[in-house]
């Protein structure tokens, strides 16, 4: 059970099928997240996998799908 504390809340601005995984981008301008680094969404720790202007990428596997 994740009992983190709520820092943000924010946008899914896209969502797409790569190889083996699902690309979740969110809208968010956060500056002292670096790739590689986990982040709890909705209780979920994801790792950074992608870090552009305004957007963080995250990709799932399907175990976390699932």
């Amino acid at each position: 059970m994740f009992t983190g504390i709520v820092e943000r809340t924010v946008h899914v601005i896209s969502l797409a099928d790569g190889a083996g995984f699902r690309r979740l981008n969110l809208a968010i301008d956060w500056n002292d997240v670096e790739p590689g680094e986990s982040v709890a969404v909705n209780g979920v720790c994801l790792s950074v996998a992608e870090i552009t202007a305004g957007v963080l990428g995250f990709d799932v596997i399907p175990e976390t799908l699932s």
